[in-house]
C-alpha cells in the first residue's frame, strides 16, 4: 500500500500583481519498517524499526 499526498499552497498577495505566486510542495517514497521485515538483517538490528523490544 502507499499514500500519496499532493498540493500546492497559494500565497496570498495584491491581486494586481501578475502572475500570482504559488509555492508547490512535493512528495517522498520511502520505505518503512524495511529491517524489521528483511530476513538478511541481523536480529540486534530489528528494534530499529519499532519491532522487539527496546534496548537502552
Amino acid at each position: 500500500m502507499s499514500w500519496l499526498n499532493v498540493g500546492f499552497h497559494h500565497i496570498t498577495r495584491d491581486e494586481g500583481r501578475q502572475p500570482m505566486p504559488v509555492h508547490w510542495q512535493g512528495f517522498a517514497i520511502a520505505p518503512r519498517d524495511v529491517t524489521a521485515m528483511n530476513p538478511l538483517t541481523p536480529r540486534d538490528l530489528t528494534w530499529q524499526n519499532g519491532h522487539g523490544e527496546w534496548r537502552s
